[in-house]
């Protein structure tokens, strides 16, 4: 075979990791320019890696799919949506979306796509490394919030309520979601001071949220919080000197206050 399966392997995992980084594709001159490049370079990085992918899971068995709860739910998922796109009022924007979205059935079956070779290869990949690759792009995503932020024009997009790279304050809050809780994982970890950092990298993005004032995605962040801080106690075991259940009261007692009082004007602002 012209290529191995070490190099086939490498070839993968250099695509896996390349597929976040388009997050940082950007020209002002495009139509929707935080938007439709990103979309075409992340499936272009997808269709490239799923042809090495085809290559390593028909000649090593070993990479294959096995059966799965979560793999199964995740077909049974796009089965649905691609039914229903099928007989949609109209298909054309179920498959594709539109020009400022593109949320349709293509790009779900790009990251479908992106799963299964993620899942194919999961024993393969150091997955530490692989999420702190992730964290480590998060945090310029949203340090280019705050600029936004005070730079009026910058990246095109909205002044008030910035979206970095994203071009929307509420896709960057659904992105940020996943990487504070990642950098939350990796903060576990780890000791002292790069603990540290991971907490001061995540306050960052807990903010970056705020100024973006998605309150769907503050509500979500407050009750995913509630939910990291029951794991985390339950791993440490339930006593005095478990910070994860001293966290957890501040939390609850948090959310609870929000959850009753969300009505008032400093929430609504």
């Amino acid at each position: 075979m012209i290529f191995s399966e070490h190099r086939l392997l490498k070839l993968v995992k250099i695509g896996l990791y390349s597929a976040p980084v388009t997050i940082f594709v950007f020209y002002q001159s495009v139509f929707f320019p935080l938007v439709i490049l990103k979309f075409v370079a992340f499936s272009i990085v997808a269709e490239i890696v799923a042809f090495f992918w085809l290559w390593l899971i028909l000649f090593h068995p070993q990479y294959r799919l096995k059966k799965n709860v979560i793999v199964i739910a995740f077909f049974a998922l796009v089965f649905v949506l691609t039914v229903v796109s099928l007989f949609a009022i109209s298909p054309h924007r179920s498959f594709w979306s539109v020009t400022d979205r593109f949320t349709g059935l293509i790009s779900m079956w790009h990251f479908f796509l992106y799963f299964l070779m993620l899942y194919s290869v999961r024993r393969a990949i150091n997955w530490r490394a692989y999420f702190t690759f992730l964290f480590l792009i998060s945090i310029t995503v949203s340090l280019l919030a705050f600029v936004q932020k005070t730079v009026p024009g910058f990246l095109g997009g909205e002044h008030e309520r910035p979206g970095s790279l994203l071009g929307n304050p509420a896709y960057l809050a659904g992105y940020l979601l996943f990487t504070i809780f990642i950098g939350a994982y990796l903060a576990r970890g780890s000791t002292g001071r790069l603990r540290l950092l991971y907490g001061i990298v995540i306050l960052v993005e807990v903010i970056a949220i705020v100024l973006g004032n998605t309150r769907g995605a503050i509500i979500g962040l407050g009750l995913g919080a509630v939910v990291f801080q029951i794991v985390s106690a339950h791993a440490r075991g339930w006593n005095s000197k478990n910070p994860y259940a001293a966290a957890l009261v501040v939390l609850t007692l948090f959310v609870g206050i929000f959850l009753f009082t969300r009505q008032a004007a400093l929430w609504q602002r």
